[in-house]
């Protein structure tokens, strides 16, 4: 687990109210209809126990007051989980209260996967909790527990399923995400006021706070976003199903692959560019570039489908018969 001794709680205190107006302009752009350009989409409902579909887009957003940027992706997945004894309250508890507190295990060689989290501040009217009980240092906090008194938590999420892939070996890579919780970011939809099929939903998320203390050889990712927001949507079917949408967005889109250092030109885009500009714009940048940040996204998606795989095990069986993912 990562350690205090890493990073600066004070420096991280003092970046929290960014990525609170900046969630919540990303936030606005989850309920608002957006046009965006899509990059790549994949359907995995033929390899895949949770039938699911993503997608990578391109759009822009409003961030501050700025128009800018934007890059994304959703994801559905279909969970098999099904019968009388599903029900709103259930999924209510599991989603905002258990999903994230116990999305931590060990595959079966026993390498650590999912997330690990630590809680770090809280605001408590108007003071700045530091100190947290053991049962609530290695959780966020249940959504339904923020409010006006009690706004935000901020935590820290060291993903372990972070991996690129040098042919058929895989390379996992530790990266530590620090976000921040807030009560805007949770709205629950009862019975008569969803849409989609769904008679019960609830979606809440967590901003990133632009703060970085570990060093990676990324350009673009954890801490280094302008602004970013991750959301899941649980939703109770009319057919008794669970269907789970996440979104995850960040703007401005990434401007280099990798940070070697300071004043050090990327090598990625920065071969790019230097192509298109040899080439009199023959050579298309920007299409390579796309392509790139498109593969980036496809690393979230696939850390994130894992997550969800985990929830399946956990929620399923406690529901219905249904056979395990």
């Amino acid at each position: 687990m990562h350690r205090a001794a890493e990073f600066d709680v004070d420096l991280l205190a003092s970046r929290c109210g960014a990525a609170i107006a900046a969630g919540r302009d990303l936030w606005s752009w989850v309920w608002r209809p957006q046009k965006d350009r899509l990059l790549k989409a994949w359907d995995d409902t033929e390899n895949d126990p949770l039938a699911g579909q993503s997608e990578i887009f391109l759009g822009t957003a409003s961030i501050g007051g700025a128009t800018q940027g934007l890059i994304g992706c959703r994801q559905r997945l279909l969970l098999p989980c099904r019968g009388p004894n599903i029900g709103p309250k259930a999924l209510e508890d599991f989603a905002l209260d258990a999903f994230l507190a116990g999305a931590h295990w060990h595959t079966a060689g026993g390498r650590p996967a999912g997330f690990t989290i630590r809680r770090l501040l809280a605001l408590a009217g108007d003071n700045l909790e530091r100190n947290f009980s053991p049962g609530e240092a290695g959780r966020p906090a249940d959504w339904r527990s923020l409010d006006q008194t009690r706004p935000w938590v901020a935590f820290s999420i060291e993903i372990h399923d972070f991996h690129v892939r040098v042919g058929a070996l895989r390379k996992y890579i530790r990266q530590v995400a620090f976000v921040l919780q807030h009560k805007d970011f949770l709205k629950i939809e009862r019975e008569g006021e969803c849409s989609g099929g769904a008679r019960w939903r609830a979606t809440f998320g967590y901003s990133f706070i632009p703060y970085a203390p570990l060093k990676t050889p990324f350009g673009f990712g954890p801490g280094k976003f302008g602004a970013a927001l991750k959301t899941y949507a649980f939703a109770l079917m009319d057919d008794g199903t669970v269907c789970i949408d996440m979104h995850f967005l960040a703007s401005p889109r990434c401007a280099k692959v990798l940070e070697l250092g300071r004043n050090v030109p990327d090598p990625v885009f920065g071969s790019l560019d230097m192509l298109a500009r040899a080439t009199f714009g023959a050579f298309d940048a920007q299409k390579r570039k796309d392509r790139l940040e498109a593969l980036m996204l496809g690393i979230h998606c696939r850390v994130h489908h894992a997550l969800i795989e985990n929830a399946a095990q956990r929620l399923c069986p406690k529901f219905s018969a249904t056979t395990p993912v």
